[in-house]
């Protein structure tokens, strides 16, 4: 059985540079771990070290190891060849198979054991002595005594000279895996929790009476938590959707015995139960970590805090939590590693984490607007809060307020070094993504933590190749993301949307009917209709906008509308529904997803030749928010109606706000410009800046844009063998985007490149009911006629 691309089994010390990058291994993963175990029994020193995991993860990949000699100035030049071969960090010039590096320990092993049996010939015994010879002088005889004095200096005299220690070696090889898996089984047994365990931790009984402490104690216990590579915290969202299957009110609190029944239905060992006490002049706080199934008590803590500042329980939360881990079964050295005071990786503001607390229940319940609020509130108490910074700035990229997204993820990645090492890493995440754009970066900083905390969820990494165009890597990650949160939103609509990138419709469906039928849910419905849009399935199409409303993803109803309308040529139609989607967000009084709508709308309007309401709609939508998806269409779409002035203005604007950005400089820029050559009849220009777009033309946000100017270029230059090819792939990849107003044209593109009347009334029955006045639709009737 292999261990999956990207997850990690077992200590970092010993992990290969492939494994620490979480990329494919191979059987030489294990050659590097022996040459550093080889290394560690001869030195007693590990070849890389670091203060932290992820310094040490840096010296995996990065630093040359001690040289061997310094610490065993003695050991054989020969071995020391074998152990620095095993362990180079390039896999093809380490041994290539464990059988090679066996056959010179061998032979290196047999000239040292000739070489001793040669120093040992020696003179016959006699009598009870032994007989000695020294340079100069006569033999002569030693008591038994001076016998072993002599034997333990001959020993010394072997080790100095290389005779034993490659024996030796094998030895202690030998004997450190049997030791290693004799502790690691009584370990294993002792320990009460294992790496495959998930702990749900229910609502405190805050017996004090103090408000303050309402839902603040489980946020903070559950941060301090989550600093474990070790422990996996069952998702509150989780916990909710269990509550509505049974029956319950999603929204009550969880007491010790409704987590017991949560516990119990969702096949948890075990769950975190928590007491606020006042006695006296002290808070007495309590945990117990509790057997689901029998219910009794199998590791408690209990701490307290002088009453006479509420923010003393803080410390007394982050102590507790601290020997719960150890209790749980986590190592020392890994708490030691991954233990920051709660007040670090928070805030010291009781005030500031309830509003924290209260944000991130909002956000489960999918209220990004009452999210947002309660981040906010957060940062105004403690305006040191990074981590209510950072979430901040998800729930407002979730909302499409992309600017402001990109102002609270600055804020968080310039105090991110009072955080926990897990938290470090997701606020460097969110700044790569949504500040520069530097998409591989985050990829690295995912995979990273993905290295270091092997339970945390590969969701965010699922979707930044998707961002990228990179599917099947994604494919991988939502279904470790599936694996590990059966009944998640983001896990399950990620697993289906990746489906749906790569036309495996079918899966899709599957995926989020299995979803919707375990977790009594309604979402993702977006998926289900642009895969009914797809199959041309109207009554599905409806049932599924129908189930959409009222709930937190409604806005998205008059968008897909507009889309379905734009695919069908019905550009009157999509105006209406653009005109709502529009309003919608106006009425949320979200400016960020105003402009992106308007955005939307001039891009198709250009498409059309609609090149008056295409300049007025981009007023419009720069008006509200200049951000670089809004910035990147508007140009697009005035560099179809060959507004050339101002593009290039938009262009600058772009090149100064994200001069590292992946997408901007990787494809939307060469397709920007190419647009522009090609309006200029300069089209071989636009082919050569369009091939640098290639590598992203399959991204989530690409829209088929690259390959469909790609196309229009080649039938500008008549080349249309290689027009048809750029238009057909389009047509085979429909699931990038299956709403996409391009690919009836690109069908209309095909025709034109094969002259094939048959390849047009393929496009005829696609805009069927099309406005019959655009002036696409005209002149292709015009062409067909012509045939």
């Amino acid at each position: 059985v292999k261990t999956d691309t990207g997850i990690v089994m077992g200590t970092v010390s010993y992990m290969s540079p492939e494994q620490a990058r979480g990329i494919k291994v191979d059987k030489r993963t294990d050659i590097f771990s022996f040459g550093v175990l080889m290394y560690e029994i001869l030195t007693g020193k590990l070849p890389f070290e670091g203060e932290t995991i992820s310094d040490l993860l840096v010296a995996i990949l990065e630093k040359e190891p001690v040289p061997l000699t310094r610490y065993a100035p003695d050991t054989p030049g020969e071995l020391q060849q074998m152990i620095a071969k095993a362990i180079r960090k390039d896999r093809d010039e380490r041994y290539q198979t464990m059988k090679s590096l066996l056959a010179d320990l061998k032979t290196l092993k047999s000239e040292l054991e000739l070489s001793e049996k040669l120093e040992r010939t020696e003179s016959p015994d006699s009598g009870n002595g032994i007989k000695t010879k020294e340079v100069g002088s006569e033999t002569s005889e030693t008591s038994p005594a001076q016998a072993t004095i002599a034997a333990t200096s001959k020993y010394r005299h072997l080790l100095k000279n290389r005779l034993v220690i490659v024996p030796a070696l094998l030895g202690l090889v030998i004997t450190s895996v049997l030791v290693g898996y004799y502790f690691y089984s009584n370990s294993a047994k002792a320990s009460i929790l294992t790496d495959k365990d998930v702990i749900l931790i229910t609502d405190f009984e805050n017996k004090t009476g103090e408000e303050i402490f309402d839902g603040t104690l489980k946020q903070g216990l559950t941060m301090a938590l989550q600093q474990s590579p070790f422990l996996s915290i069952f998702p509150d969202v989780q916990a909710r959707t269990t509550l509505k299957l049974m029956k319950r009110d999603p929204d009550v609190k969880i007491t010790k015995e409704l987590g017991r029944e949560i516990s119990q239905r969702e096949g948890l060992k075990a769950f975190v139960s928590g007491t606020l006490s006042k006695l006296g002049s002290a808070y007495v706080l309590g945990l117990e970590v509790i057997n689901a199934e029998s219910g009794e008590t199998i590791a408690s803590v209990q701490a307290q805090a002088d009453a006479d500042d509420q923010k003393n329980i803080l410390d007394a939360v982050s102590k507790a939590a601290t020997e719960l881990r150890g209790k749980l079964g986590e190592s020392l050295s890994e708490i030691e590693k991954f233990d920051k005071p709660l007040a670090d990786v928070t805030t010291s503001s009781l005030e500031a984490l309830k509003a924290y607390a209260i944000g991130s229940e909002s956000i489960t319940k999918g209220d990004f607007d009452g999210g947002i609020q309660h981040y906010k509130r957060a940062t105004e108490i403690d305006p040191d809060f990074a981590a209510a910074y950072n979430n901040l700035s998800s729930a407002y990229w979730s909302s499409s307020q992309f600017e402001l997204a990109k102002e609270a993820a600055k804020k968080a990645f310039e105090m991110r070094e009072g955080l926990s090492e897990r938290e470090k890493l997701w606020v460097a995440d969110m700044y790569y993504a949504n500040v520069t754009n530097e998409l591989h970066k985050s990829i690295e900083v995912l995979n990273l933590l993905k290295t270091t905390f092997p339970r945390a969820s590969t969701s965010d990494l699922g979707l930044t190749y998707r961002e990228i165009g990179e599917h099947e890597k994604a494919l991988t990650e939502a279904l470790i993301a599936v694996k590990r949160f059966p009944d998640g939103l983001f896990s399950n609509g990620g697993l289906a949307n990746t489906y749906l990138l790569l036309n495996r419709y079918a899966e899709a469906r599957k995926t989020v009917k299995v979803f919707q039928k375990k977790t009594d849910s309604d979402g993702p419905n977006h998926q289900l209709y642009q895969i009914a849009f797809i199959e041309n399935d109207e009554a599905e199409m409806q049932r599924q906008l129908e189930a959409m409303k009222g709930k937190p993803w409604a806005h998205y109803i008059p968008q897909m509308q507009a889309s379905a309308a734009s695919y069908r040529g019905q550009w009157a139609k999509a105006q209406e529904f653009y005109s709502q989607a529009v309003s919608l967000a106006e009425q949320n009084n979200n400016k960020g997803l105003q402009s992106l709508r308007l955005g939307g709308q001039a891009l198709t309007a250009s498409v059309f030749r609609k090149c008056t309401e295409t300049r007025s709609l981009t007023e419009d939508s720069l008006g509200l928010a200049r951000n670089r998806h809004t910035i990147s269409w508007v140009a697009l779409a005035l560099g179809r109606c060959g507004d050339t002035s101002k593009v290039h203005s938009l262009i600058n604007e772009l090149k100064e706000k994200y001069p590292k950005g992946t997408l901007v400089n990787g494809l939307w820029l060469p397709t920007i410009k190419a647009v522009i050559e090609i309006n200029k009849g300069n089209a071989s220009e636009a082919v050569t800046l369009l091939e640098t777009a290639k590598r992203y033309e399959r991204s989530v946000r690409a829209n088929f844009w690259p390959q469909y100017f790609r196309g229009e270029a080649y039938l500008a230059l008549k080349e249309n063998e290689k027009a048809k090819i750029e238009f057909q792939t389009i047509i085979d990849h429909r699931g990038l985007a299956p709403l996409s107003e391009l690919y009836p044209l690109a069908q209309l593109g095909k025709a034109r490149a094969v002259k094939d009347k048959r390849e047009y009334e393929k496009f005829f029955e696609m805009w069927k009911n099309a406005d019959q006045d655009l002036p696409i639709l005209i002149e292709a009737k015009r062409e067909f006629q012509k045939l």
